[in-house]
């Protein structure tokens, strides 16, 4: 370091290094030397099962390292709404949101675990031809289900947790704009009882 941005000793520990990723090798090596990992939001609770918690696994023993000192962290996408037009507008924002990241071929993994693998190809040429309006129609109830948090504003908390279950130590949520602050109290505070603890 140029003794111009040298710092000097900090009087901290080390910072904390966290990785997000997606896809088996990258999370095996997270997991290997990492202090913790980011999951992305368009992931679903059985690739979580079934790709990414062995491949944490893997990781960890290759490092000799335990579970209890690798933290991960889950971003779900949520729609917390009354039924109505308040909800259809905002599981309409969801289908945009996983319908861009569903075109990207590196999450097409996640897609074919489900069967869905050639949505990310038709996606990817709606893309191509410049049609972003067209791509939310592509994905269905089905696919907002397996990537999306869908509930009633005071079940929002028992639905996170059926939806992560036990794999992430922490949530953090993009909640409603304008949404009333006592009620994401609530919401953490339900999810504290849970044993699903929300980022700051």
């Amino acid at each position: 370091m140029p003794p111009r941005f040298d710092p000097g000793p900090l009087d901290v520990p080390p910072p904390a290094v966290f990785v997000a990723a997606v896809g088996p090798r990258m999370t095996e090596a997270t997991a290997e030397v990492a202090d913790g990992l980011i999951l992305h939001s368009f992931t679903t609770a059985r690739y979580m099962r079934e790709v990414t918690q062995p491949a944490i696994d893997r990781g960890l023993a290759v490092g000799g390292r335990d579970r209890n000192g690798f933290e991960v962290r889950a971003s779900p996408f949520v729609v917390a709404a009354p039924d109505g037009p308040d909800r259809e507008r905002a599981i309409t924002a969801v289908r945009e949101q996983i319908a861009f990241y569903a075109s990207t071929s590196s999450y097409r993994p996640v897609l074919d675990l489900h069967g869905w693998g050639e949505l990310q190809t038709d996606l990817r040429e709606l893309t191509r031809q410049g049609r972003w309006s067209e791509m939310s129609a592509l994905i269905d109830d089905d696919v907002v289900d397996a990537f999306a948090i869908v509930a009633e504003p005071d079940g929002l908390a028992e639905a996170i947790h059926r939806h992560i279950g036990d794999y992430a130590d922490r949530v953090g949520l993009t909640l409603p704009p304008g949404s009333d602050p006592d009620w994401h109290a609530d919401v953490v505070r339900a999810l504290k009882k849970t044993a699903v603890v929300p980022s700051p």
